[in-house]
């Protein structure tokens, strides 16, 4: 059969939980830690991103603004050639 456990052993196998514990504890703090730095990086590369993709929308706004414009302009000097050589053929 098995030995009968001593105080010592209780207190000995005590230590041992507890130790393993504290080191436990430390290592999810640790682990909290370094979560805690990705998300910020994560956070801060996000908004650079963000700003980026708002700077080449405005960008791109710009130019569809531009073109249509030119467009629109060409558009109205070829209506008004139109009835120009219109009037002029009649």
């Amino acid at each position: 059969m098995s030995e009968v456990a001593t105080k010592q052993d209780l207190y000995n196998v005590g230590v041992l939980i507890d130790s393993n514990f504290k080191s436990l504890a430390g290592d999810i703090h640790n682990l909290r830690t370094d979560m805690d730095a990705q998300f910020v990086r994560v956070a801060g590369e996000f908004v650079a991103v963000r700003s980026e993709m708002r700077s080449l929308l405005t960008t791109f706004k710009d130019e569809i603004n531009k073109t249509t414009m030119r467009t629109g302009f060409a558009t109205f000097l070829a209506i008004v050639a139109l009835f120009g050589i219109d009037r002029w053929w009649s």
